[in-house]
C-alpha cells in the first residue's frame, strides 16, 4: 500500500474484534480520533508513541491524544522515548512501514507525504514478543506528565518565537 493508506487502515479498524495496536512516534489527535472511531467499542485500543517536547513544539505530535484515549473504554497509552517503528496490528493482521499517524502520512492532507505501509505475515509469537518488549520499556503517562511535556514544549516555542 502506498496510496489510500488512511482508508486502508480505517478498513482494518472496522473489522477488529479484539484489539488494535497503534505504534508510531508521531500521532496527531484528529488522525487517531478518526481511526479509533472506526474500531468497535468492545475492542481494545493500545497506543504507543513518544512525546519529546521539541517534537510537540514543532506540531508533529499532539498531547490531546491523552484525553481521547482516557475517554475510551479499554484504551491505553504508553510512551517510549526511543520509538521509531511504525507498526499497526488489527487482531492478527500486522501492517508496517514508514507512515506515522498523521493526515500528511496517511494521505488525508493536501500534498501528503509519499509513504508506504504493507501487510506482513508474522508469527503470533514474534509480534507478541515485540509488543511485550515495548510494553516493558514504556511508561504510562498521567495528566501531570502530559502537563510537564506541554510546559516544556511551550517554553521551546517561546524561545524559538520570542514576543516582539
Amino acid at each position: 500500500m502506498f496510496h489510500d493508506l488512511g482508508d486502508s487502515l480505517l478498513s482494518f479498524c472496522e473489522k477488529v474484534q479484539q484489539e488494535v495496536v497503534f505504534i508510531a512516534p508521531f500521532i496527531k489527535h484528529k488522525t487517531l480520533s478518526k481511526l479509533i472511531s472506526a474500531v468497535p467499542v468492545a475492542a481494545g485500543v493500545a497506543v504507543y508513541t513518544r512525546w519529546r517536547p521539541e517534537e510537540v513544539a514543532m506540531g508533529v505530535s499532539d498531547l490531546e491524544i491523552f484525553d481521547l484515549l482516557a475517554s475510551r473504554p479499554q484504551a491505553t497509552l504508553r510512551l517510549t522515548n526511543s520509538l521509531h517503528a511504525k507498526y499497526y496490528r488489527f487482531d492478527s493482521i500486522t501492517v508496517i512501514g514508514s507512515a506515522n499517524l498523521t493526515e500528511m502520512a496517511l494521505g488525508w492532507a493536501r500534498n501528503s507525504n509519499l509513504e508506504i505501509l504493507t501487510q506482513i505475515e508474522i508469527p503470533q509469537s514474534d509480534w507478541m514478543r515485540f509488543e511485550k518488549f515495548l510494553f516493558n520499556h514504556s511508561l504510562i503517562p498521567d495528566a501531570q506528565f502530559r502537563d510537564d511535556v506541554k510546559s516544556a514544549s511551550d517554553h521551546l516555542v517561546e524561545k524559538w518565537h520570542p514576543p516582539v
